[in-house]
């Protein structure tokens, strides 16, 4: 039952990312941009992942993969909102994460974008990352 709720929400999040990438860059010639499917999925994220098992099952069916999906910059060169990086940034932080998680993706390497500033989202989320970085 938890794989299955973990898989669904898997595929949801990866759903989400890919029309946010979708919307962003069809946004380019029109200027508007209807990229908000991450950020309506963030309180079915948050909640789901402050459940033990479910943590567990998220990490071993390669969760970081989509997370580091959700970080990594827009089509357009901008990055995510900033609720959802904090969001995510809360789920990292929370998730009891292992090297063998982290040989999986690459999702240091976009919080080091993060650690690093270039970013531009704030002194806050630049410590956050660093911290997550230095924990692992």
């Amino acid at each position: 039952m938890v794989a299955k709720k973990m898989q669904e929400l898997l595929i949801e999040m990866d759903y989400a990312n890919d029309q946010d990438c979708q919307a962003i860059a069809e946004a380019a010639d029109s200027k508007s941009s209807r990229a908000m499917h991450r950020f309506l999925l963030l309180p079915k994220l948050n909640e789901s992942l402050l459940i033990k098992a479910n943590q567990d099952e998220f990490l071993k069916s390669h969760g970081l993969s989509i997370l580091e999906k959700w970080l990594h910059e827009n089509p357009d060169g901008s990055f995510p909102p900033y609720q959802v990086i904090e969001c995510v940034m809360d789920v990292l932080e929370r998730l009891p994460i292992q090297i063998e998680h982290l040989q999986d993706c690459n999702i240091a390497k976009v919080l080091q974008v993060y650690a690093s500033g270039r970013s531009q989202t704030g002194k806050t989320m630049s410590a956050r990352a660093t911290h997550l970085l230095q924990r692992w």
